[in-house]
């Protein structure tokens, strides 16, 4: 007995499966996304409340909760904390076939219909869109060449802003009528500037562009007031006050006709 317990104790250990790109959904309802996944970590969306299908809270939901962020491989899991407030952690198993959020800590929001969501978030995540073949091409592994550009508008208009997701995924974002918070146009810029923004997935701070185009479509869809949208770790809030873009550390930009910043 002791020898075959020494055989068994000097097997090699199989090592843990990493992670994969693609879209994962838990029975109970909850979605979750993965981008850019690596054994160092992954960038994620995930939802809890949403309609069949949704990418983004409904306005006005009261059982809704959306997190987009960044976990990092730790000891055991793979761990997301929130760069606003640490008590706030997910906690992600990789598992063959899918995904498991073994648990989370804190709020990861505020109000009830946040908690009544976040009850729903661990267990396993079951994949629904298989990881993207290896064939160079640079679209996210959730979305095909076709749709990797994606256009939303705030419910007015004056905000037009568009996702290009891939590798790196960046949203930009331009305001039409304004009072303009940066007017002092840098030397190499001849082209317009101070009413376009842009801020990439990762650790990237949120920018201004210089520009001669816009990304403002009229016919894009409208994402109403207390929606938001994610893709790649960036994801995109709006409200009456304006629209708000950020990555996974916290940095982005935030746009309304009265103010405009980046951070």
């Amino acid at each position: 007995m002791r020898r075959i317990a020494l055989l068994l104790f000097l097997l090699p250990v199989a090592a843990m499966a990493g992670p994969q790109d693609g879209i994962y959904r838990n029975p109970a309802g909850p979605s979750l996304e993965i981008q850019g996944a690596s054994d160092d970590g992954f960038d994620f969306a995930l939802i809890s409340g949403a309609p069949e299908g949704a990418t983004a809270c409904p306005e006005g939901a009261v059982d809704c909760l959306s997190v987009a962020g960044h976990a990092a491989r730790t000891a055991k899991f793979y761990t997301y904390v929130d760069p606003d407030d640490a008590t706030s952690r997910i906690f992600f198993a990789i598992e063959a076939g899918g995904v498991r959020v073994v648990s989370t800590t804190g709020p990861l929001g505020t109000g009830s219909g946040n908690r009544a969501a976040m009850v729903k978030l661990p267990g396993v995540y079951a994949a629904v869109v298989a990881p993207a073949a290896p064939t160079g091409a640079t679209g996210s592994t959730a979305s095909t060449a076709s749709d990797r550009l994606v256009s939303f508008r705030s419910p007015t208009g004056n905000i037009g802003c568009l996702f290009d997701v891939g590798a790196v995924t960046e949203v930009r974002c331009d305001i039409t009528q304004l009072n303009r918070s940066f007017t002092r146009r840098p030397e190499d810029c001849d082209l317009d500037w101070g009413d376009s923004f842009a801020v990439a997935g990762g650790d990237g701070f949120g920018r201004l562009v210089c520009h001669g185009d816009t990304v403002a479509d009229p016919g894009a869809e409208v994402l109403d007031y207390g929606s938001s949208l994610s893709y790649g770790g960036v994801v995109c809030v709006s409200a009456k006050t304006g629209v708000t873009c950020q990555n996974a550390k916290g940095h982005g930009f935030t746009l309304a006709r009265r103010l405009q910043r980046v951070f």
